[in-house]
Parts: C-alpha cells; structure tokens; sequence
C-alpha cells in the first residue's frame, strides 16, 4: 500500500482506514518544514506503539518542492506554466450551449503564468495544430510575465476535432520575443460534449448465510452463497461514486464478520470488518459510502458509515481475489460500471453465526458525455 501524508489532503489520517491507500493529512504540521534547508540528511523514526501485530515498512520518499527567488536586476530564467482551465468565450451560433463539441469552432482564454526567476520580456504564444486541434487562431502576445505577477490571459480560436466524451490537448510553443529564448511548450486538456450524470441502483434481494456452515473458522469461514453477485448492465458513463448497502444484518459477534466489494475491473475495497464488537447485530442496514461522516463504531447499528477495517491480513478463501485491499469506494471511480460485481462475506472466528437477510445493493452515480 503506498500512503502518501500531505498537508493539502483532503481526509485526516485519523479518519482513514486499513491499508491506507492514497493521500491524508498527518497528526502533525508538515508546514513546520517550509523555509527551511533542504540539503541534508532526512530521517523516519517508525515505532510500534501497541502489541501483537508486525508490519513492514517497504520504502520511504520525500517528495521536496524548492521555492525559487527572483530578484531584481539578477539574471534568472523565466518558465512559464498552463494555469487551466480554459474557459469557453465563443463558439458557433447554432450550438451555443456553453460546451465545446466535436467538430465546433471556438474561442477560448488560456491563462499562463510565470513561475520562474526572470521576467520575460515579451512572451509570444502560438497555438499548435494536433492534438485534436485544427485551424488555430494568429500567436498572442502575453507581454512581460514577472514571478511576482498574475496571470495573464488570451484569446485563441480553433476547431475542436475529436471523439464525443474524448479529451483534445490545447498545445502551446512558447517564445520570448525580447530575449529570444525558446521557453518551451505547455499544454490544455479540454473534455469535448456536454457532461449528464445520471443515478441508477442495482440489487440482489437474496439472503446471505454468515457463515455458510459451522460458526467460522481463522482462515475465514465464506457465507452462502460465495460470492453473492450483481450484475450491472445498460449504465452509460463512467463511475463518479459507488455506495454499498446491506440489508437486515444481524451476527452474534459481529466483529468475525469481513465483507469485500469487488468491481468489474478487479478493484477491491473492505466494507467492514474486524468492527462492531461482541453485540449482537439486529437487522442493521449499513450504507458504506466514503463520503460518510463516521466510520462504524463499538456496535454496529444501521446508518451510513465509511468503509470500516480496524485491522490488517483479513483472509478471503478462494475465489475472491488477493490483497492488498482498498480502504475507499472511491477505488470504482472512473471504471465502467457494467458487469459482475461480487460481495465476499467470512466469518473469521468460531463460535458465533448470522446473516444478510435482505440481501444488498449498489447505488452509482455516472457520469457521460453527449454531443446533439
């Protein structure tokens, strides 16, 4: 699992679940670092706090981003960046949707900003043709681009060509005409068609036996069936959010219950496990939604929590797939809905049993693109 700890994340660490896959913010103030030296020997002290369990830490990076100084008077070197998004200003009277199309002429501001250590003297931009873009506009002239200044805008026109829902690339060849020097290129990613995001719910009503036999077994003891399944078809667009809900839960010790979401892609993500206690479950509806406020607590009760795994190695027999697991349903997003998706349910220790008695579903919301 790589876990990246970063000031600007949107999800705290403490608010995050086994494996912690992807980015959060850390316990501490990663901001206590800026302004100081970066040269130099970085450490990482790990400890472990608690007993029984062992773990690994693989490899270990610093991601550094320097902070460059222009001063007046002092040769430095002018870069230039994109600043997106393009914003639409015109485009052909007879579509005038506020969207660009396939085949559409418009008009659209680029912004560009210098983040470099000189300012330039007379930055010249030329539209490129490729990249889906054909008949671009004259060059513009961006003028004198400081460190310490905005951004600044023009205006290019261009026939957009590409497929509906696909993506073009805005290229621009960047020159200082007062200097001569070749800055290089930067570049604009436009989506083409208009966005629709729809909503759809996909079901299984049939029980789930927690486990299948006996009382559970170390290794995970599979529910019946194994897996049980939905079959998606007919949704357009791509994934924006997944939530997962089961139906009438109840488990004498619901803390032996694992339960994996897999999608169509082979994506994975631990709805639950290793939580809820000793108390019995009663007919609980849990909605797994990674947009929740809590993760499930001390007993589990219905609501909508997040993807909830307070511990690590869970064991899901054959066939479901093997680790390393995702901790967030955001996992399905961008994939394409349509197809199997399959909920693994064990029961890790013996002794208890339950069951999903009103089966489970799947909420998407998609999102697509058309093109009148």
């Amino acid at each position: 699992t790589f876990t990246v700890f970063d000031a600007q994340a949107a999800n705290t660490i403490a608010s995050g679940s086994a494996p912690f896959g992807g980015s959060f913010r850390p316990d501490g103030n990663l901001a206590l670092f800026n302004g100081k030296q970066m040269n130099g020997t970085w450490k990482l002290r790990v400890a472990d706090t608690g007993a029984i369990d062992v773990g690994t830490v693989g490899c270990a990076q610093v991601e550094l981003t320097e902070q460059r100084f222009f001063c007046c008077g002092v040769p430095g070197t002018a870069a230039i960046q994109a600043v997106p998004p393009p914003v639409l200003v015109a485009e052909s009277r007879f579509r005038n949707n506020g969207y660009v199309e396939p085949g559409e002429r418009v008009t659209m501001s680029f912004a560009l900003k210098n983040v470099g250590t000189d300012v330039t003297e007379n930055l010249m931009a030329t539209l490129l043709p490729g990249g889906g873009v054909t008949a671009p506009s004259e060059p513009q002239q961006y003028g004198a681009l400081s460190p310490v200044g905005p951004s600044e805008s023009r205006n290019f026109t261009f026939t957009a060509n590409g497929p509906c829902g696909g993506d073009i690339t805005a290229t621009f060849q960047l020159n200082d005409l007062g200097t001569g020097a070749n800055l290089g290129t930067v570049s604009f990613t436009i989506k083409l068609g208009i966005p629709v995001g729809g909503s759809t719910v996909r079901s299984n009503a049939g029980s789930i036996a927690v486990p299948g036999t006996g009382t559970g077994l170390s290794t995970g003891s599979p529910a019946n069936p194994y897996p049980s399944t939905i079959n998606v078809s007919g949704i357009t667009g791509t994934v924006t959010k997944v939530t997962a809900t089961i139906t009438n839960f109840s488990h004498t010790f619901p803390a032996d219950v694992d339960i994996l979401l897999v999608g169509p892609g082979g994506q994975s993500v631990v709805l639950m496990s290793d939580v809820g206690g000793s108390t019995d479950a009663v007919n609980a509806t849990l909605t797994f939604d990674s947009t929740a406020a809590n993760q499930i607590g001390a007993t589990v009760v219905s609501g909508t929590f997040l993807p909830t795994n307070s511990g690590g190695g869970d064991l899901f027999p054959a066939t479901a797939p093997a680790g390393p697991f995702g901790a967030t349903l955001a996992a399905f997003n961008g994939t394409n809905p349509n197809g199997t998706w399959s909920l693994y349910v064990v029961d890790d220790l013996g002794g208890d049993t339950g069951a999903i008695n009103g089966g489970w579903s799947l909420s998407f919301t998609t999102l697509d693109y058309v093109c009148p």
